[in-house]
């Protein structure tokens, strides 16, 4: 394969994982059997809601999620792997806020050729969170997203976009004292954090 179509096909995947790998933190998808987020939690009190605290972003699961949706829509990628972590917080009086530092791997397959893959998100997010009241969502507005301009990007890379809660007002949400998952509308899978 000649450089400028292997180099075109890099950068096509690159922008469909990237966005793929982003849009599991969007929109919220139909809910369908999420728990209560205002059930009660250890950690944030006997009257806080489940989600109030700090999260620990479950790496691991999530790099197997998005490597089997990944071949299962067809990308041609082997490997995919995330490393890194990810928090997200939320306060009892309706602060929500990121920080992520990932880097996803793979090798991408076209024929005979195989090209190496590392993507890198690095942001900060802050917003306010608050609970429709219908236990399975939770709302967020006037989010702003901040991403590291210190990150450096591969030569030839395609800068990723910087993730924008702004006019996605509710996400789906399942939570227990120890495990939280978020799922955006259309995201391709959930993200599941820990504490």
């Amino acid at each position: 394969m000649n450089r400028p179509v292997t180099t075109a096909l890099t950068a096509s995947l690159l922008s469909i994982v990237a966005v793929t790998t982003l849009a599991a933190c969007s929109a919220p998808a139909t809910p369908d059997s999420a728990a209560d987020p205002t059930s009660t939690s250890a950690a944030g009190g006997a009257d806080a809601p489940c989600v109030v605290g700090l999260w620990q972003l479950d790496v691991a699961d999530y790099a197997a999620q998005m490597g089997a949706y990944l071949v299962n829509v067809g990308v041609p990628m082997t490997d995919f792997a995330a490393t890194g972590d990810g928090t997200v917080e939320f306060t009892l009086d309706g602060l929500a806020t990121t920080d992520i530092d990932l880097t996803s791997t793979g090798t991408i397959v076209a024929g005979d050729t195989s090209v190496p893959l590392t993507v890198r998100s690095v942001y900060t997010g802050t917003g306010d969170w608050s609970d429709p009241g219908d236990g399975v969502t939770i709302e967020l507005e006037n989010w702003v997203t901040e991403v590291d301009p210190t990150v450096v990007l591969e030569p030839g890379a395609p800068e990723l976009p910087a993730i924008d809660f702004t006019g996605i007002p509710l996400v789906e949400v399942t939570c227990t004292d120890d495990r939280l998952t978020l799922r955006g509308q259309d995201a391709p899978v959930p993200a599941t954090f820990t504490r």
